[in-house]
């Protein structure tokens, strides 16, 4: 009968996976893109790197700008030995963010 078909048909969302080890992997070949020094290892990088992918999947919408003062405060815990200070930080992980929002997903399931 049409209308049980109807009732029994289900949708399916595309789901846009973010695999974090790619990322990772894409931001170590292309990290001296971001270094305003040469002296910058990707390990200096790696604290803002995480936090811009990690704001992005947990706001899901919001904008990079109106997070920037929450995103501060969370580096100044997470920074470890990183040489960058916050000013400098703030670009990469705006750099990870842009990279994400460019895939315009509308799902996230993250692997890492």
């Amino acid at each position: 009968m049409p209308g049980d078909l109807e009732e029994t048909r289900q949708t399916q969302a595309t789901v846009q996976v973010i695999d974090l080890d790619r990322e990772l992997a894409y931001w170590r070949n292309h990290y001296r893109e971001l270094a305003y020094r040469s002296d910058l290892r990707f390990e200096d990088l790696l604290p803002a790197l995480k936090l811009g992918m990690d704001a992005y999947i947990r706001t899901r919408g919001e904008h990079f700008e109106a997070l920037a003062d929450r995103l501060a405060e969370t580096y100044a815990r997470v920074r470890g030995n990183s040489r960058l200070d916050w000013q400098r930080a703030l670009p990469v992980a705006e750099a990870a963010w842009r990279r994400l929002e460019s895939l315009n997903a509308p799902h996230w399931v993250t692997r890492h």
